[in-house]
């Protein structure tokens, strides 16, 4: 049987006799001196036999092959809860760009030490803070009844209804009329509740956790809260002293009497104190939302402010233009102003409550709806940290 050969240079396969095994010749082709294998190189009649693929190995779910074998799958991340509404997901455990903050020497050590979960004290005060809130909110619905109230009933007494005028009245004190009575109950009972609610309210806020960064102003907001009721309790003790001993004040006690005197101051506590208060208040509302990511509350915050800093611009803007044009604003007013408001006749007190009244119903809705997204924010952050019982 011939010897196959096949040459390494044009690729020609050749047919050399049996006798020429182990012997040297040419390629015709190239010329290519070639060597001739023996018996033992020569090709096999019959091909090589069928062999069948490998099936493939079934791997653990936690692999997957490559050119380099089997390589374990990089284990999924955990689920996270959707966020819902405007507000992004929070971070784990909110932990702090600056651990130093959170410092507290007489701070109760968390029962749960588990990396990443918030722990009961956590949570209580984020509960905590929640709660004054509402308290918060209480004090608002409270001063925005005092405040309808009084001008309902002055608007009801502008259309003909009549209140009960014996006198002495209900307390049976002299001078002091069941009308007046009724008026001063209307409006104290409701507007002494609301300031101790929103007292109560603002330390119940301060509770918030320090890693909200909003502690310090929720606490200095609390403290200037307090100084502003001291300040309501010292207007008002020595006129109900007054009133129990059967002398009926018209406005404040006079200034060289050490009541009066501490009328004055107690005016002036609640007024500066009570708008810092507020100013703190909403500056803690505002990191409070930074925190929990959340952008409903920022822009009530935002929209809050800007509407707030407009008013008082329009306010400081008129009482400047009149103490420099005072002749031009009043002839303004004569002309254009006072013909329009003549025409309302007798119905000019109920107008003038009326337009009050809008304006603390206005008031009352803006501002309830800021603590309310800061209310519903942290419920949000309950519900997706919150350990499971």
């Amino acid at each position: 049987m011939p010897i196959k050969v096949t040459c390494p240079k044009c690729q020609g396969v050749l047919h050399a006799p049996d006798d020429a095994g182990g012997k040297r010749g040419k390629c015709p082709t190239c010329g290519t001196v070639l060597a001739i294998p023996a018996e033992g190189g020569r090709e096999a009649d019959s091909p090589e036999p069928y062999r069948a693929p490998e099936p493939p190995r079934e791997e653990s779910p936690g692999t997957h092959r490559s050119s380099f074998g089997a390589i374990p799958r990089p284990a999924d991340p955990e689920p996270r809860r959707p966020a819902t509404g405007s507000r992004l997901p929070a971070p784990p455990a909110f932990a702090p760009a600056e651990p130093r903050k959170l410092a507290d020497p007489f701070a109760k050590a968390d029962r749960r030490a588990v990396p990443g979960v918030p722990g009961d004290g956590l949570v209580r005060a984020w509960r905590r803070s929640r709660r004054g809130l509402w308290w918060v909110q209480l004090s608002l619905f409270l001063c925005l009844l005092g405040l309808l109230g009084f001008a309902g009933i002055m608007i009801a007494e502008n259309l003909g209804v009549t209140l009960p005028t014996q006198d002495p009245g209900y307390l049976k004190q002299e001078g002091l009329s069941a009308a007046t009575e009724i008026k001063l109950g209307v409006v104290l009972i409701p507007y002494a509740l609301g300031f101790l609610a929103w007292t109560l309210g603002l330390f119940g806020f301060s509770n918030v956790p320090r890693s909200s960064f909003a502690k310090g102003l929720a606490t200095t907001a609390a403290v200037a809260g307090l100084v502003a009721l001291l300040g309501v309790i010292a207007l008002a003790v020595p006129a109900g002293v007054q009133t129990a001993q059967g002398f009926i004040p018209d406005g404040l006690l006079p200034a060289d009497d050490p009541n009066g005197l501490a009328q004055r101051a107690g005016i002036a506590l609640a007024v500066v104190f009570g708008g810092l208060a507020e100013v703190w208040f909403v500056a803690a509302l505002g990191r409070l939302a930074a925190s929990l990511h959340d952008t409903r509350l920022g822009s009530r915050v935002t929209r809050f402010v800007v509407l707030a800093g407009l008013a008082l611009a329009v306010a400081m803007i008129g009482g400047i233009a009149y103490y420099v044009y005072p002749v031009r604003i009043d002839e303004f007013v004569k002309l254009n102003v006072q013909p329009q408001w003549d025409k309302l006749g007798t119905n000019k007190p109920a107008v003038v409550w009326g337009l009050i009244a809008l304006g603390g119903l206005i008031v009352w809705l803006i501002y309830t709806r800021l603590v309310g997204a800061a209310r519903r924010a942290i419920r949000e952050w309950l519900e997706q940290n919150e350990p499971a019982v």
